[in-house]
């Protein structure tokens, strides 16, 4: 159902294999090319079908084989891989039957995800490493080179569904890393939910949470930096002559300040047709001390000093009001600001 593709990305790069949770990945929406439910006997882990990294940054894994926390009604033998230790690094993974040519056939990548407690600070994302006759899935680690990178991640202000690839440029060969260019928020509510990424073989992608579309793009025209380069660039040996005017417009050189301009003028003034109130107390403090306070018993005013009640506002006050009246402020109808020269078109510019 897929139209046939305009663009394609020019050199077609290869995956193997993949690490981090639980997943399916599906080529052409039909074929399972992965699949992993954690259910079988022995764990995956014990059998040798996934493999922790032995890199020091990941050691002493504290992993579990378990149905996790107040699993579902109905899913209480359903295993998962949890992570047990705040604070820790992860990482392990699996080899595929088969590599993954990109752009060949739709590819769907899909896992679930349960925070069982709220996320502050963590990641939980899987990667598909690079084809490499050198690849060693025990030295797994962070500069491990990936072709995709999917999932949730949250840290501070940092909040949201990574999709990233790593694209090979055609010309200089290089590896370079691009990000999509929207923001997917992760869900951190203690529930299971489901990631999705789809990548259809004519560049388009969708991303999917519970089976809900939150955004879609393609590749040549949602990833920063862009996968296709402009056609032109600033030429980087050039510079701006000396005597480039790149000023648009200028102060009008024979404009002057009318004689009535006053600077000075302040921008608010009190009003001159306001009045005090009457019943305006002039001479009434704004606070008084409290009636009904009374002295305690056990104040000795030879160790105390002299008892003092609590000031209380000035009941008084709340009528109309008092102490020194001060008349409300308007605008100044004879405010001008400081005067400045009106622009005109500068006959120097060049652009």
């Amino acid at each position: 159902q897929n139209p046939k593709s305009k663009k394609k990305m020019k050199k077609p790069v290869l995956l193997q294999s993949l690490f981090f949770l639980s997943c399916f990945i599906t080529v052409n929406g039909n074929n399972f090319l992965f699949l992993e439910t954690f259910d079988t006997v022995p764990d995956v882990f014990s059998s040798g079908k996934w493999i922790k990294s032995s890199v020091s940054k990941y050691a002493d894994q504290p992993l579990n084989i378990t149905s996790g926390q107040s699993p579902a009604v109905g899913f209480e033998s359903d295993n998962g891989v949890q992570l047990t230790q705040d604070m820790k690094f992860y990482g392990f993974g699996s080899t595929f039957s088969e590599p993954i040519v990109a752009g060949k056939d739709d590819l769907v990548i899909q896992y679930e995800v349960k925070f069982e407690e709220v996320l502050n600070c963590g990641g939980a994302y899987i990667k598909l490493p690079r084809v490499s006759d050198s690849f060693d899935m025990s030295k797994l680690d962070s500069n491990t080179p990936y072709t995709i990178m999917f999932g949730p991640d949250k840290c501070g202000a940092n909040n949201k569904v990574h999709f990233i690839v790593q694209f090979q440029n055609p010309v200089t060969l290089d590896w370079e890393e691009k990000h999509f260019n929207e923001t997917v928020p992760i869900r951190n509510d203690k529930k299971t939910h489901l990631y999705s990424l789809v990548m259809r073989k004519d560049n388009n992608f969708e991303i999917f949470i519970d089976s809900v579309l939150f955004k879609k793009g393609n590749l040549l025209t949602h990833m920063i930096p862009a996968i296709n380069p402009p056609k032109e660039i600033d030429d980087p040996s050039d510079s701006k002559p000396s005597d480039w005017v790149d000023e648009k417009e200028i102060d009008d050189p024979e404009a002057t300040k009318p004689d009535d301009w006053d600077e000075n003028q302040p921008r608010k003034i009190p009003d001159p047709k306001a009045v005090k109130p009457a019943g305006w107390l002039d001479d009434a403090p704004a606070k008084v001390p409290d009636p009904e306070a009374k002295k305690p018993d056990d104040w000795d005013d030879d160790e105390d000093g002299e008892w003092e009640a609590p000031l209380v506002s000035n009941p008084a006050c709340q009528k109309v009001g008092c102490g020194v009246w001060t008349p409300p402020t308007i605008a100044n109808p004879a405010y001008k600001g400081k005067w400045k020269a009106p622009k005109i078109p500068n006959p120097a510019y060049l652009g």
